[in-house]
């Protein structure tokens, strides 16, 4: 029975599928994170520019605070996510905000961002004209 024992404790047959097996979830939890994280960059920079064009046709005159908050959020999926908007002018300056709970943004990792939202807002100076 010693023998047998030490054989099986002395083998190396096997010995990189257990290093597979162990790995392998800490691999594939590090490509679902790596997604997530692209997917809230891209996410980021498309409230961004979505804020900045309302702020800028405001600053303008072009459109009401009203208008460029409807246009703001027609640039995204209302219907699937809880998008919220702001547009405002005070002292001078054209403020417009945007944000979205991170739940709607991420696949994998809504759990762990909570109940946070992603958002980005830019002010511009109103330009006057004369």
């Amino acid at each position: 029975m010693k023998s047998l024992v030490k054989t099986f404790l002395s083998g190396q047959s096997g010995s990189v599928s257990v290093e597979y097996v162990i790995w392998l979830p800490f691999m594939f939890a590090f490509m679902m994170l790596t997604s997530d994280v692209s997917i809230v960059f891209l996410r980021q920079q498309l409230l961004y520019d979505a804020a900045r064009d309302a702020s800028r046709q405001v600053a303008l005159g072009q459109k009401s605070t009203a208008d460029a908050r409807t246009e703001l959020l027609s640039r995204f999926d209302t219907e699937n996510g809880e998008y919220d908007s702001t547009v405002t002018v005070s002292g001078g300056y054209v403020t417009a905000r945007v944000w979205v709970p991170y739940r709607d943004v991420t696949i994998f990792a809504d759990s762990l961002l909570g109940d946070g939202t992603l958002s980005a807002e830019v002010s511009m100076w109103v330009e006057t004209n004369g």
